[in-house]
């Protein structure tokens, strides 16, 4: 899971599975805050709805988290099949 958790208001938090994200990528974005900056823009589905969550990172010119978070998706995405395939054998 993705979790996200607001600075400013411990009561506004966001859990998004990995098992609804479609697509996950990293790019500039124009914020009112930041400036240019880059975002990891998140595409996810339910139930027949799509969308699109854009994070900006704290520590600037810092992509760190950003590629943690894509390489964990991968890592999930590419094992898929694999898990599929254990639970059915089992």
């Amino acid at each position: 899971r993705l979790i996200w958790v607001s600075t400013a208001s411990y009561k506004t938090n966001l859990s998004i599975g990995y098992g609804s994200v479609i697509n996950i990528n990293i790019r500039t974005a124009n914020s009112r805050l930041r400036g240019t900056t880059q975002a990891l823009y998140v595409l996810t589905k339910f139930n027949g709805s799509r969308f699109e969550f854009i994070f900006t990172n704290l520590v600037r010119d810092s992509p760190r988290l950003f590629t943690t978070v894509q390489a964990v998706f991968r890592a999930y995405d590419t094992s898929k099949m694999y898990r599929e395939l254990k639970l059915r054998g089992a």
